[in-house]
């Protein structure tokens, strides 16, 4: 089951069961709709008057072939661009990559093929969050991925220079702080 809560909610709505194993989730700013990632493509759920959240058709096929099943997908879509969709994956048999859909809600299901491959974190990657707009504040100078590792590191990713903007560890649940 999902919630998904906007920031400053006191409460989550409750989405309820995807009848797909989702990789990723990325609310598409204009209503009450997410976009929603599996191995079987992107597609759009949209908010019934029930409460709950409906999948509709895919809007975008992943390169499921040419990566094996993923693990994680992130999306957010490029303003500077025309709306474009950009997409992150980490396949389970490890790597990062980026792809694009230039024609993401036209008519037809564009097929994102791998645009580029990124550097590979060291760990199992376990979460990604994409940020394209610099006007929220994580994407201040460029697009920028943060990635989370199975080694208890966030890294940010700058989409355009290719380098890595910053890293931040944690440490891990249980584990004593002091000196």
């Amino acid at each position: 089951d999902w919630s998904v809560a906007e920031a400053g909610e006191a409460a989550a709505v409750d989405v309820g069961r995807f009848p797909v194993a989702v990789k990723g989730l990325r609310w598409l700013s204009d209503s009450l709709r997410l976009l929603v990632a599996s191995d079987a493509g992107i597609r759009v759920a949209n908010h019934s008057t029930s409460g709950q959240f409906t999948l509709g058709g895919e809007v975008a096929s992943l390169p499921v072939e040419q990566l094996g099943r993923l693990a994680v997908v992130a999306m957010d879509s490029l303003p500077q661009r025309g709306g474009a969709l950009l997409v992150a994956m980490a396949p389970e048999a490890g790597g990062l990559y980026l792809s694009a859909a230039t024609a993401f809600g036209a008519a037809g299901v564009p097929s994102l093929d791998v645009a580029i491959r990124l550097p590979q974190p060291r760990a199992a990657v376990r979460a990604m969050f994409l940020c394209t707009d610099g006007s929220f504040g994580c994407a201040a100078e460029e697009p920028t991925l943060f990635v989370a590792s199975d080694a208890g590191c966030v890294a940010a990713l700058g989409l355009e220079s290719g380098r890595q903007v910053a890293s931040w560890r944690w440490a891990a649940l249980g584990a004593s702080t002091e000196a």
